[in-house]
């Protein structure tokens, strides 16, 4: 019967991983958040050397920008901001387990011994953004979005990544947090927010 419920397991994520689930979920770290953070303002993104190298990396930015839209922000460039936004993101090789509704950082509590690996290779994808001052150079807003997904690159998990860091600006009273999202009608598209709810520790 274990057996049987392993495969079951392994072939739902088979389909889930090829076809599209009908939501998507993701785990939000967020620091406190500095009591003078302030939506609305005017900020410019900053560019490690390495990133400044990657074609990716213009689309990200201008993903983060329409989300950043939404709640009045502005980019300016350097010289007239106030706040400086570091993007970062990292994808790394990851183990898939079978999702019993407690997860914390892209790991679940499937129970037992149910969990399993992913008979290709998961990967774990996260972005992090952070705000800083820039007179002063101190962080003071910081959150972070993981997923996985059964792609190496992080094109697919981009939209999905953005759209949960900053699907609360700031995250405010708890520091982890589950977003659900409904994949893009169209491909491109932006997915849709289904819920957030925090992780209470």
């Amino acid at each position: 019967m274990k057996k049987r419920l392993m495969g079951l397991a392994v072939v739902a994520a088979g389909l889930c991983m090829l076809t599209g689930c009908a939501g998507v979920h993701t785990d939000v770290l967020a620091s406190q958040t500095a009591s003078d953070f302030q939506l609305g303002p005017r900020y410019a993104i900053v560019r490690s050397p390495v990133q400044g190298a990657n074609a990716d990396q213009a689309r990200y930015e201008d993903l983060v920008r329409g989300e950043l839209n939404r709640y009045g922000f502005v980019d300016t460039g350097a010289g007239n901001a106030q706040y400086v936004l570091s993007i970062a993101y990292d994808t790394r090789p990851a183990s898939v387990g079978v999702d019993a509704g407690d997860c914390l950082d892209g790991v679940c509590q499937s129970g037992g011994d149910a969990g399993f690996v992913w008979f290709g290779r998961a990967w774990r994808h996260t972005l992090t953004l952070r705000f800083f001052d820039p007179a002063s150079g101190d962080e003071v807003y910081k959150v972070s979005a993981a997923s996985r997904d059964s792609e190496a690159g992080m094109q697919h998990a981009a939209p999905y990544l953005v759209k949960s860091a900053l699907a609360q600006l700031p995250f405010a009273r708890y520091q982890h947090w589950r977003v659900k999202l409904h994949p893009a009608a169209i491909p491109g598209g932006a997915p849709r927010l289904i819920s957030v709810e925090p992780i209470r520790q």
